[in-house]
């Protein structure tokens, strides 16, 4: 997926609605980032152009509850901060959830018997997934 094929699908009519050539969209910034080095100015660019489109998508607000956009650099900030206060338990059920809908996000580094979590990598209803998980279990604790 490419903006040309985005473009061409808008003027030939093929999307059924807004939120199809949207999901296009955030696809190309998506795989610009899983399969580029965070190094790379495809990856740097990928991610700017994703912050500036969701912004400019929530400037329009034409999309209500939209669970399916990325998070943002400050509520990924604060997920990492509500990941670091949950228990081994949970942790290990986070973990799972992102290995099984977002495995690129996870890179197994078996030598060392270690995980690293690119949560910048998460879409957005994954994220929304977590949240909920981290929710329920701030819910059960109290």
């Amino acid at each position: 997926m490419d903006l040309t094929t985005v473009k061409n699908n808008v003027l030939n009519n093929r999307y059924r609605n807004l939120p199809e050539a949207i999901e296009d969209i955030r696809l190309i910034w998506h795989n610009s980032t899983v399969y580029n080095s965070p190094a790379s100015l495809a990856y740097k660019r990928a991610k700017t152009m994703s912050s500036y489109f969701e912004s400019l998508l929530s400037s329009l607000n034409i999309l209500p509850d939209d669970i399916n956009r990325p998070p943002t650099v400050d509520e990924l900030n604060s997920l990492v901060a509500s990941i670091y206060s949950l228990d081994q338990e949970d942790l290990i059920k986070i973990i799972s959830l992102i290995d099984t809908k977002s495995s690129y996000a996870i890179i197994k580094l078996n030598e060392l018997n270690e995980i690293q979590l690119h949560l910048d990598l998460l879409k957005g209803g994954v994220y929304q997934e977590i949240l909920q998980h981290i929710a329920d279990v701030k819910n059960k604790n109290r």
